[in-house]
C-alpha cells in the first residue's frame, strides 16, 4: 500500500511540476517589454485569447489573466466579447482587492456596450467596489440605477435585497 501511495505522490509531482512550468514560461513572457498593441494579421486569435483569459482567472493566475483581457480589449473592442473581457479585467483587480482599479474596470463596461449582458453584473461589482472603498453614498446610487435600468436581471433582486438590509441598518 505505502508503495503504491509513493507511486501516486510521485505522479502528481510530475504533474505539478508541468503545470508550473507552463506558468513560468508563461509569467517569463509577460516580463518582456510589450509591444504596442495593434491588430495585425497573424495576431493572436480573439477566441484563443480570450479563452486562455478567461481560464487563468477561473484558476487564480490573476497575473497572466490581467494582460490578456486588456490585449483583448485593445486589439478586438468591436467584438461580441469585448466587454466580457473588460469586465475580466474588473475581476482580476477585484479578486485581488485592488477595489478602485476594479470600479474603473467596472465602469468601461457600459462604454464598451451600453446595453452588453456585462453591464448588470458590472454595475453589481461597481457597487460592491465602491463599498468596499467607504463610498457607501455612491455604492447606494449605483444599486438604485441598476434596478431602475435593468430590474429583471438577477443582479437586480441582489441589489434590491443589499438595498434593503441597508434601510433596516439605517433606523
Amino acid at each position: 500500500a505505502s508503495g503504491s501511495t509513493t507511486q501516486d505522490l510521485f505522479e502528481q509531482m510530475g504533474r505539478l511540476e508541468g503545470k508550473l512550468d507552463e506558468v513560468m514560461g508563461r509569467f517569463s513572457q509577460l516580463q518582456r517589454p510589450a509591444p504596442a498593441v495593434v491588430a495585425v494579421p497573424g495576431g493572436p486569435d480573439p477566441n484563443q485569447l480570450y479563452e486562455q483569459a478567461v481560464q487563468d482567472l477561473t484558476q487564480g493566475r490573476y497575473p497572466l489573466a490581467l494582460p490578456a483581457f486588456r490585449e483583448y480589449v485593445a486589439r478586438f473592442p468591436a467584438t461580441d466579447l469585448a466587454d466580457n473581457a473588460q469586465y475580466g479585467v474588473g475581476e482580476c483587480h477585484f479578486a485581488q482587492s485592488r477595489f478602485d482599479s476594479a470600479a474603473v474596470a467596472y465602469e468601461a463596461v457600459e462604454t464598451l456596450d451600453p446595453q452588453g449582458d456585462r453591464v448588470p453584473a458590472a454595475l453589481w461589482k461597481l457597487a460592491l467596489s465602491r463599498e468596499k472603498l467607504g463610498q457607501a453614498a455612491e455604492s447606494r446610487r449605483v444599486l438604485e440605477d441598476l434596478v431602475r435600468r435593468f430590474p429583471l436581471s438577477g443582479e437586480a433582486q441582489l441589489a434590491k435585497d443589499r438595498l434593503g438590509k441597508a434601510r433596516t441598518r439605517g433606523r
